[in-house]
């Protein structure tokens, strides 16, 4: 068995028991499309208060000039994600460009903590990373056909391993916007008729769907059955753990860029408006490895090794 076959089967190993396979785009010959759907739907009652704390911009990034104000019904908060963070850890992360099946997207990845990203042509249309490393991931996307594939990487992107399949995984319905489909090869509706904005697959049983609205919604058991989360109008991204904490990229009408707030179960817990975030449509997300949490707006990426900590830059993926 040569080198390759030995990485992949090892990755495939690590990966069995919490394999995180969010689709996004992804059309299937044969099954339900697995994609992000383009959102929209009615907005539910927030049931959990947040509280915003100004902080000031990065020491090393500099100060934008604040724009308007963006509201909840803003196309930061109704537009799919297009470009999307994942941490790997503290000073490792990924960022991919979705695109599409036709015209792939693009991977670039940190491994110094953003003082320099790599940037590599996807192996397809980019639906979830997930990364063990700042050099070795999985990544799932959709082929040339719109197939559902699994690819994996032992060079942050340099060359992909070949094919494999990804049908039971993690996806979203794209045909109504609403449904998810699940590891039991089942689609689930957690948002009822509600459409499904964002998912984060959180273990190997647990995830959490973003309703429009801002409403979270969980599952413990592979989407058999849905609970409600906590509610944060105008959230545009959601970032879970196994333990049910996690973190929510929010654009409120009274911060010039974008709240990042932890939340405990249904408990918003912490809120701070990140002014330099300016929200970017489709381009505004969050990702949590340990105590670090990593946010992408638009071109510029931000990160902090405590939550609640200083944020310092973490470079340009211009």
């Amino acid at each position: 068995m040569d080198r390759r076959s030995l990485l992949t089967a090892g990755l495939a190993a690590f990966f069995v028991l919490d394999l995180v396979l969010v689709v996004w785009a992804v059309r299937w010959s044969s099954t339900p499309t697995a994609a992000v759907a383009s959102p929209a739907g009615g907005s539910p009652t927030p049931s959990s208060s947040m509280t915003t704390t100004p902080v000031g911009e990065p020491s090393s990034t500099p100060k934008p000039t604040p724009s308007p104000s963006a509201s909840p019904s803003s196309p930061a908060t109704t537009t799919a994600l297009t470009r999307f963070v994942v941490a790997a850890s503290a000073t490792e992360a990924w960022v991919a460009d979705t695109g599409s099946c036709e015209k792939p997207g693009a991977v670039r990845v940190t491994a110094d903590g953003g003082d320099s990203w790599s940037s590599r042509t996807a192996p397809g249309a980019v639906t979830r990373i997930r990364p063990a490393s700042g050099t070795e991931a999985f990544v799932i996307g959709g082929d040339g056909g719109c197939d559902l594939r699994l690819w994996t990487t032992d060079d942050a992107g340099r060359s992909w391993g070949d094919p494999g399949s990804a049908g039971r995984g993690w996806a979203r319905v794209p045909e109504s916007g609403t449904g998810v489909h699940t590891p039991r090869d089942e689609v689930a509706r957690p948002c009822g008729k509600t459409r499904v904005l964002d998912l984060s697959v959180d273990g190997a049983t647990r995830a959490t769907a973003l309703c429009s609205g801002g409403q979270l919604r969980v599952t413990t058991d592979s989407g058999q059955s849905w609970e409600d989360g906590a509610s944060v109008e105008g959230a545009v991204s959601v970032a879970g753990r196994e333990d049910g904490t996690g973190v929510l990229a929010v654009v409120t009408a009274e911060c010039p860029g974008t709240v990042v707030s932890a939340f405990e179960g249904t408990d918003v817990t912490e809120g701070t408006c990140f002014a330099d975030a300016v929200p970017a449509a489709g381009r505004t997300s969050v990702s949590v490895s340990g105590k670090a949490v990593w946010l992408v707006a638009g071109d510029a990426v931000w990160r902090t090794t405590t939550f609640g900590g200083d944020w310092a830059s973490a470079g340009s993926l211009r």
